[in-house]
């Protein structure tokens, strides 16, 4: 029993002690942090009168089975009774707040909430096991991490009258897709939505803020699954926020910020004054044929251009020419390489530099087949990779002289097997493009003659001869043809 003078028992007081039960003096008040955490013998606690303070966890992981607040308590912390044996909602409820408080009162949903003049405020969802909540009429701000960690929580209706949802609010509710959004919102903190599943969000007309990561829901924060979030709606009024190509977009002094793609579209075009990727705004996104980067594009967060899936067509557009670009159309091979090529050219740079992007993207294309297993089924096609060899030595911008010489090395070591794909393909303009670089020249040309021999193409193989005779100023009789 403690001396009635005792006034404040500090952080981790009795914290971890074999403490069995706990009658607070009379001229306690205050408990600190932590108090009685993990006092798992700890079964039964009186607060007297006069107690005016409980701070965080204060009986946290403990074996207290039912807990009473006074009236005269004006702070409670948060997670005070977390992880013990307290029910917290229906007509059983064993954590109880006086009716005569003036601060504080617990809903029958197992929802606490602070009462203050601008209205009330959602402080904590105590009840783990909730797997919908509907926030009290007249509820003006969700706390910060009210409802964190809610594993069983799937649904949230928040009403009217609503002005704020703090930071981390829903954070890591794993199983959280539905949260119903008030038109009267004007504030979300930062990750108040952080790994949910929200697959629906809507932005009302009057949003003036939207924190950083709050739409990172959980696969686009990690690998092994696509992102939940699919279809964001924004009230045309708004003034700050809008979509395009399938991204939620924010206005700003400096200009457009992309916040987050909800993968409903495949074809994706920056606004032309974008100048910023917000962190995981890409991540992990799919189902894109088509992206294109405006040249205002100066920072990217991290994963902001996190893309996991082949695109097709990417344009890029940069803000000072280079050897006379001013804009540069890669056609990345569809293998699993071009994807990591892309991650790691892109995705995971905080800018668009194009000398990286460029290598990545050489890489790429003289990895896409492996000639000594054709059967690969990450392979392209040799007509395919030759196609983009040739447009990369037609106009090679950016082009290293470690990548020349790959590609010189892989159209010499595979100059039969790639004509006899041209030949399939019946493309005599990439033929002459391979003469017209010196790379199909009298050295090696009988030896595509007679690789392109073996399809019994005539034309082709004619087509050849004629090539033969007409540049190198040779003759040939081909008594097969």
């Amino acid at each position: 029993r403690m001396p009635n003078q005792l006034r404040t028992i500090d952080q981790y007081g009795f914290a971890h002690s074999g403490i069995e039960s706990f009658m607070a003096p009379s001229g306690l008040t205050s408990l600190g942090d932590r108090a009685f955490m993990r006092c798992t013998n700890l079964r039964k606690v009186t607060l007297c009168e006069g107690v005016e303070y409980i701070g965080d966890e204060a009986f946290a992981s403990s074996g207290l089975e039912a807990l009473h607040v006074p009236a005269s308590v004006e702070h409670v912390g948060r997670s005070i009774i977390e992880r013990s044996k307290i029910a917290f909602s229906s007509d059983s409820a064993k954590f109880t707040i006086s009716d005569d408080s003036p601060y504080y009162f617990v809903d029958q949903q197992g929802g606490m909430y602070r009462r203050t003049k601008e209205g009330l405020v959602l402080v904590q969802l105590l009840d783990p096991k909730a797997s919908s909540y509907e926030v009290a009429m007249g509820t003006v701000s969700i706390a910060e991490r009210a409802c964190a960690l809610h594993a069983s929580l799937e649904q949230v209706v928040l009403p009217e009258g609503l002005v704020e949802i703090g930071a981390g609010a829903f954070r890591v509710c794993g199983k959280l897709r539905y949260v119903g959004i008030p038109d009267t919102l004007r504030l979300i903190g930062k990750e108040a939505f952080i790994d949910t599943q929200l697959e629906h969000f809507y932005i009302p007309a009057g949003l003036e803020q939207l924190g950083e990561n709050t739409l990172v829901t959980a696969g686009a924060h990690h690998e092994g699954k696509p992102p939940s979030l699919r279809r964001i709606d924004v009230d045309s009024r708004n003034a700050k926020y809008f979509m395009s190509s399938g991204m939620l977009c924010e206005r700003t002094d400096k200009g457009i910020r992309v916040i987050v793609f909800n993968n409903s579209v495949s074809r994706v075009e920056f606004p032309s004054d974008t100048y910023e990727v917000a962190a995981y705004a890409f991540n992990n996104a799919f189902g894109i044929e088509y992206l294109h980067l405006n040249a205002g594009l100066r920072s990217i967060g991290a994963c902001g251009l996190g893309v996991w899936c082949w695109i097709k067509h990417i344009r890029i557009d940069v803000a000072t020419p280079v050897e006379g670009h001013d804009s540069f159309d890669l056609y990345f091979p569809d293998t699993a390489r071009s994807v990591h090529g892309f991650l790691v050219a892109v995705g995971m740079s905080s800018e668009i530099f194009m000398p990286a992007v460029m290598a990545q993207y050489d890489n790429c294309i003289a990895m896409a087949r492996n000639y000594r297993a054709p059967n690969d089924p990450d392979n392209i096609s040799a007509y395919d990779q030759i196609k983009l060899v040739i447009d990369r030595l037609s106009d090679p911008v950016l082009l290293s002289r470690e990548s020349r010489e790959r590609y010189e090395n892989l159209i010499a070591s595979n100059i039969g097997a790639m004509c006899v794909d041209i030949a399939r393909h019946d493309d005599r303009v990439a033929i002459d493009s391979l003469l017209d670089l010196g790379y199909l020249n009298e050295n090696n040309l009988t030896q595509a003659i007679e690789a392109v021999g073996t399809l019994q193409d005539a034309a082709m193989t004619g087509y050849l001869l004629e090539v033969k005779r007409r540049r190198f100023k040779q003759r040939s009789v081909d008594f097969d043809l």
